[in-house]
């Protein structure tokens, strides 16, 4: 690499000037920022560092780590000759936070990116390390810069008072400075790691037939990040909205569609304590589900129940974090009360009636064939309605002899509406988990609200943050976790495909047949 008469230059130190001279950095940069913006950071360092896609998971990541020390380097360079007066670039640097690198962009930019600041920093800090015939060629293109020569007496007059002055300070012990703190290696990685993976990618906005296995690249894990070797990935409702382009992922999340994996931690960042490279893990994660390797955030992991293998492991988590903050945390569903779930053969349907059961609560389920009701029944609902033949309304009357359940657990939406409050007791909740069939009601007569005490509450997985999610992860680890080890609750498997039939996986869903999960085998 080399611009303005400066010789090839390979240390990553050298690589950062250079790289803010060249007359593309700036598109580089503003392109890598907004394209994707969750690796730009590490994409940037990458850059810097040489870390091409053809290198070895682990050698990416020594190049990589190399940089980000190169990068600290530089800006401290920076400071001392007044280019940078403020340490807002340490935070990004340490924990590659790239919000915080991206509020860095202006203090950070002014050094990376301006010519004349970029020529000094070359000049005081890159030149010392060059080999002495590369010294001489810069020494020759820096004297025929246009306005160079006329100065070059004064730069050397300056820089020489600049030496005295600062070995005068340091012999007054004055304006000592405090060596920068050590950096961690970023990641702890397994070494078999490879560079690219399969994936899922859904070619554009449509049905099943869109999806279609790619190659894509390993993804790097943040600091608060593991990166886990997947082994299976669960199919779910949401999955089917994103791949018709109605339920985007949030900005900084895979563009992949798959919201829950289990398999085994192959690299963890450096502000993850509690997991280690080989340990086995499920994760409700932000994305990227159906590939090789997936990302997750670290408190978003759990450990796989006893006795469980890792097909069984991956149907936990979207269903179990979902029914765990809607039924027990905003329901508030207690010991004794009585609950009605629809889609009792969903994900959603079995595990809400499993822990109600658990929990103490009476369960009621509809479903839409006799067959369902039976199979809500052997899960442990104490009825299951059919509701193609009956009105779920006027059987809930019948079975709680005209006083109502006191939370209605529905996936439906607006066409149950109505008959949902009909079911509700007096202080009667409605937790809205879904709208499969619509999401707008036309006439909500609020009276009845008022008059009866309800309360309408519901919500969803994907929009919470990372602290929600950690937060109800650790509420299932000790009060649900316990349960599925003991064998007394579990998810029951419907079907599992392939990586590459995730278009099967995606009709069958759609079809409505299945009772309980649906899965994707990825590896070993």
């Amino acid at each position: 690499m080399s611009h303005a008469g400066f010789p090839p230059v390979a240390t990553p130190a050298a690589r950062v000037l250079v790289l803010g001279s060249l007359p593309g950095a700036e598109s580089l940069r503003r392109r890598e920022y907004y394209a994707q913006p969750r690796n730009a950071f590490w994409t940037i360092l990458g850059a810097i560092a040489g870390a091409g896609p053809g290198l070895p998971y682990t050698a990416r990541l020594a190049r990589l780590d190399a940089a980000r020390i190169a990068l600290w380097d530089v800006c401290a360079a920076a400071r001392r000759v007044g280019s940078l007066d403020a340490d807002i670039e340490r935070d990004s640097i340490v924990s590659n936070d790239f919000a915080a690198f991206l509020g860095a962009h202006q203090a950070i930019g002014t050094v990376l990116f301006n010519g004349r600041t970029a020529a000094a920093l070359y000049r005081r800090h890159v030149l010392p390390g060059l080999p002495p015939r590369a010294v001489a060629h810069a020494r020759r293109a820096a004297l025929h810069e246009p306005r160079a020569r006329g100065h070059v007496a004064r730069r050397q007059d300056r820089a020489l008072a600049a030496r005295r002055h600062a070995r005068n300070r340091r012999r007054s012990g004055v304006g000592s400075r405090r060596p920068p703190p050590r950096l961690e290696p970023a990641l702890t990685a397994s070494a078999d790691i490879p560079t690219t993976m399969r994936q899922i990618v859904a070619t554009a906005p449509g049905g099943p037939d869109v999806l279609e296995i790619t190659t894509g690249p390993v993804p790097v894990p943040r600091a608060n990040e593991v990166l886990i070797r997947v082994a299976a990935a669960g199919v779910n409702r949401p999955d089917i909205l994103q791949r018709e382009g109605r339920y985007p992922p949030p900005a900084d999340a895979s563009p992949l569609i798959g919201l829950e994996v289990a398999g085994h931690v192959a690299a963890v960042g450096i502000e993850v304590p509690q997991w280690h490279v080989g340990d086995r893990v499920t994760a409700l994660t932000n994305g990227g589900g159906y590939a090789e390797y997936c990302v997750a955030p670290a408190s978003q992991c759990l450990p796989w129940p006893t006795g469980f293998d890792a097909l069984r492991a991956a149907a936990l988590p979207e269903t179990y974090f979902t029914v765990w903050a809607n039924l027990f945390v905003h329901g508030r569903l207690a010991r004794g009360e009585s609950v009605l779930v629809h889609g009792g053969t969903s994900g959603i349907g079995v595990t809400a009636i499993q822990l109600a059961r658990e929990f103490g609560a009476r369960v009621y389920a509809t479903a839409g064939s006799d067959a369902k009701c039976a199979a809500c029944v052997a899960l442990g609902a104490d009825a299951a309605i059919n509701y193609r033949s009956e009105d779920f309304a006027e059987r809930i009357a019948t079975l709680m002899g005209g006083s109502g359940v006191n939370i209605v657990l529905d996936i439906v939406g607006a066409p149950y509406f109505d008959r949902n409050l009909r079911c509700l007791a007096t202080d009667g909740r409605l937790v809205q988990v879904a709208t499969m069939h619509g999401a707008r009601v036309a006439e909500f007569d609020l009276t009845r609200v008022m008059q009866r005490r309800l309360v309408i509450t519901g919500s969803t997985m994907r929009p919470r943050s990372t602290v929600e999610k950690g937060a109800l992860a650790q509420a299932l680890r000790e009060q649900v976790w316990p349960v599925l080890g003991a064998g007394r609750c579990g998810p029951v498997v419907h079907a599992a495909f392939p990586l590459e039939q995730a278009a099967a996986a995606h009709r069958l869903m759609e079809s409505s047949t299945h009772v309980g999960k649906i899965m994707l085998e990825v590896g070993g």
